[in-house]
């Protein structure tokens, strides 16, 4: 009997180090408060790198600012540059997290979030939509100690959210 528990407490604590010595920062949060209407996990990851942006309507001052205070808070734990573009300075392109007014969602504050390999998209109609699509990204992001060596690996889990 005490060989068993022995066995099954070393098999526990070698899951509990493999676990823990993972070299990518992931998360798949179990639940987004407020509650979606829509959300669909996918396969995949958003990876940020130093190539990654953030990119925002030119002229739309208050995306400027919501936009900048993400880039702000995942710079600090990743060091990652995360320049913040308008659509004037840059194409809509691959590896960046791009915040747009779409019209056609017809509650101020409702938003659409998808993540894929090549991007995160938020759209809103306004942009307190916006500012709380980027809550629930704020949510799903893993908790970073100033001297987390996996900070630099930041990915997000693939998922469409309406």
């Amino acid at each position: 009997m005490r060989n068993l528990f022995l066995i099954c407490l070393s098999i526990v604590f070698l899951s509990a180090c493999e676990a823990g010595s993972s070299s990518q920062a992931i998360v798949q949060p179990t639940s987004i408060i407020p509650a979606p209407t829509e959300l669909s996990w996918q396969d995949g990851y958003f990876q940020f790198d130093e190539q990654s942006c953030f990119i925002v309507p030119a002229g739309d001052a208050d995306l400027l600012q919501i936009g900048s205070q993400l880039a702000q808070i995942i710079r600090k734990s990743t060091g990652l540059p995360l320049p913040v573009k308008t659509l004037d300075d840059s194409e809509l392109n691959n590896n960046a997290v791009i915040l747009r007014r779409d019209e056609r969602i017809e509650s101020p504050e409702a938003y659409h979030l998808s993540i894929d390999k090549n991007a995160i998209r938020v759209s809103a109609n306004s942009a307190s939509g916006i500012f709380y699509g980027i809550q629930t990204i704020r949510q799903m992001l893993p908790i970073a100690g100033p001297n987390d060596q996996n900070a630099a690996n930041l990915r997000l889990p693939a998922v469409k959210i309406v």
